[in-house]
């Protein structure tokens, strides 16, 4: 049967109408894909423009530190892979325990750690096992420590150039790094802080593999992890019904290392950097990764939306047409 002119054009209409309708579904999906997107990054975009002054630990917040009540209880945490510590970090490490004699001391090793993990937190050891990396379980261990018993962690290559008692003050410290955000390297906190309690929810979603190595570290465990859940912490205003000495504080770069009020001096020996760690040395290389992946990604969604739409309408007119 042949259609007549009537039909035709009734069934050109027909399909006009339902391609400006899904024209504009599709044009709605993108606007809230790429909503949702930005939405989803903008911790990230936060990072960029971070300073942490206005979480800073202040000059005079140090000197008047015995006016104010200890919050962090006196313990040193520490991890090595086992107990014998490398030469060049034997230095660091006798001298963190000699500045902070009164101190109670802990070197936990990769053992130690597996360990605490399944008796105290078993839920999460099938997570904890599966990382591809140690330095990954080097990461999470020191959260789960610091939320279980509270104290302060340090890097072994954090030599110790003072006493800590002035940071025990506060509930939760960290210290500033660079390019942007915190750091993981040296962390002091009161039992199941609430930040500790969000970073150690946010771990099994985070974990993922990025390609490269030190982007995986980074963004799964370590300090990129660290900060973007520190801005999302931020942003659910977790911290305003905190008191300011409870807040996350941040230990500025000129107080953690570099000149002799400093309390840390560091010697080097991160070997875990992978050569693809040179990738991220300056911020505005940051917004510019971020910047380019945030277009690549809407282009992205755009180009499927459109290249969908166009098969569904040709699958439809020819549907239309079949005698």
């Amino acid at each position: 049967m042949i259609p007549v002119p009537g039909q035709v054009r009734k069934a050109f209409s027909v399909i006009i109408s339902v391609r400006t309708l899904f024209f504009w579904l599709v044009i709605a999906a993108t606007l809230l894909s790429v909503t949702f997107f930005f939405y989803m990054i903008s911790p990230l975009v936060a990072l960029v423009f971070e300073d942490c002054r206005q979480y800073a630990i202040s000059s005079e917040e140090i000197q008047n530190y015995e006016s104010q009540p200890q919050q962090i209880p006196k313990i040193l945490h520490q991890t090595w892979k086992n107990e014998t510590v490398p030469t060049v970090w034997k230095g660091t490490q006798e001298s963190c325990i000699k500045k902070n004699s009164e101190f109670e001391y802990r070197l936990w090793t990769d053992a130690d750690g597996r360990e605490f993990i399944e008796k105290n937190y078993a839920w999460f050891l099938e997570t904890y096992d599966s990382y591809p990396y140690n330095i990954q379980r080097a990461d999470v261990i020191r959260y789960f420590i610091l939320s279980h018993y509270g104290g302060v962690y340090l890097d072994l290559d954090d030599g110790c150039q003072k006493n800590l008692s002035p940071l025990l003050q506060f509930q939760f410290w960290l210290r500033q790094t660079t390019p942007t955000g915190i750091s993981n390297d040296a962390i002091g906190s009161i039992p199941q802080h609430p930040f500790l309690l969000s970073v150690i929810k946010s771990l099994q979603a985070a974990k993922r593999n990025w390609g490269f190595p030190y982007i995986t570290v980074m963004a799964t465990t370590g300090p990129l992890f660290l900060s973007v859940t520190w801005q999302q912490y931020i942003a659910s205003q977790q911290e305003l019904a905190l008191e300011r000495q409870s807040r996350i504080r941040v230990l500025m770069l000129p107080d953690y290392k570099g000149s002799n009020s400093s309390f840390f001096y560091i010697v080097k020996g991160n070997s875990w950097h992978a050569g693809d760690s040179a990738l991220f040395t300056d911020k505005n290389l940051w917004f510019a990764i971020i910047l380019v992946f945030v277009i690549l990604v809407a282009l992205k969604v755009v180009c499927c939306s459109a290249k969908k739409s166009k098969v569904q309408s040709s699958t439809r007119f020819q549907e239309n047409n079949i005698v």
